[in-house]
């Protein structure tokens, strides 16, 4: 799978689209041998929305990567960097 980046001050961020989100739950569903009932089942988010979500028709929330991450064997990992540019934000 391709990775997406975006740079913003010189900070580079991984990004991903739903397509590779639907790409990545689809392809590791498949390695695990997983129906996207056996997955509906074990995360608590529908087989519909598994499934919209592997054709990239919608965008998720947090929680329910978090769901999907865990019933695939898996760990979801969210990275907040430092601001390099040596500026403090102020409220």
């Amino acid at each position: 799978m391709a990775k997406l980046e975006k740079t913003i001050d010189g900070v580079t961020t991984e990004l991903y689209t739903p397509k590779m989100i639907g790409d990545l739950v689809w392809e590791t569903r498949r390695r695990r041998r997983m129906t996207q009932k056996e997955l509906a089942e074990l995360t608590h988010v529908t087989q519909a929305d598994i499934s919209n979500i592997e054709k990239a028709k919608v965008n998720i929330n947090l929680q329910t990567a978090k769901k999907l991450a865990e019933g695939l064997g898996m760990q979801l990992r969210i990275s907040l960097v430092p601001d390099r540019t040596g500026r403090q934000k102020k409220d």
